[in-house]
């Protein structure tokens, strides 16, 4: 769902990534949430131009 929001409706996009992570930080599958993460932290620099949030995202994923 995150690729097909990514362009058109980037905060849609930043919603569908954050369940996943929260699914996938359940399944301890770590490295897979700390992807997803890295991929909020680009939405929010590039689409939302949010450099504060992309800065927090990335934050989250070195966690």
């Amino acid at each position: 769902a995150a690729k097909a929001y990514k362009k058109s409706y980037p905060d849609l996009a930043v919603q569908a990534l954050s369940q996943t992570i929260t699914h996938l930080t359940r399944a301890g599958r770590f490295r897979q949430a700390a992807d997803r993460e890295k991929e909020i932290a680009q939405i929010y620099q590039h689409d939302l131009q949010d450099l504060r949030k992309a800065c927090e995202s990335l934050e989250r994923a070195a966690d």
